[in-house]
């Protein structure tokens, strides 16, 4: 690569006729498979005002040359193909966490489900539960009563045997 700089009648200083004068600039671009790190001048023209100054304008060679061009073509297939399988590569990454996701999800769906049938269950079996403790508390209320009764009977039979013994007993 062969630096590019413009003519010296274009660095002369410019005649009354000119508005503004073109202006070379010259920077060194960035290493990179095209440019391997060449200084190229940059001319920057100013606006056409005369003839002159289009003449000089057509004078300069062109920025790209036929390899520059192939090199620049042949990169951007190699960047296309790169990119093509990134995308490619992501778009299964991304197919594969969402089908992990579903599956998680239908698994939590099914767990919730599962929860809220065992809690219900639970809720109904412990009404049951109160329901027979109540039930007991009621009956042990009865059983109470009855006790006192069995008793109070009791000692009305003993009482009636010691009367039926002295009875017995004087005749």
């Amino acid at each position: 690569n062969i630096p590019y700089t413009p003519p010296k009648d274009a660095l002369a200083s410019p005649s009354p006729s000119f508005e503004s004068s073109p202006s070379p600039i010259s920077m060194t671009l960035p290493s990179s498979p095209l440019s391997q790190g060449s200084t190229h001048s940059l001319f920057v023209p100013a606006p056409l005002s005369s003839p002159a100054q289009t003449d000089l304008i057509m004078q300069r060679p062109p920025v790209f040359n036929e390899q520059m061009l192939s090199n620049l073509e042949t990169q951007a297939q190699k960047c296309n193909e790169t990119l093509s399988h990134l995308m490619g590569s992501l778009k299964s990454s991304l197919s594969a966490a969402s089908a992990i996701t579903v599956q998680h999800m239908e698994g939590y769906n099914e767990a919730v489900g599962s929860l809220a049938t065992t809690a219900e269950l639970c809720v109904n079996s412990t009404n049951q539960l109160l329901a027979l403790a109540q039930q007991l508390a009621t009956d042990s209320t009865n059983l109470t009563r009855l006790g006192t009764q069995v008793k109070d009977i009791k000692k009305s039979l003993d009482l009636l045997e010691i009367l039926v013994q002295r009875l017995c007993s004087t005749k």
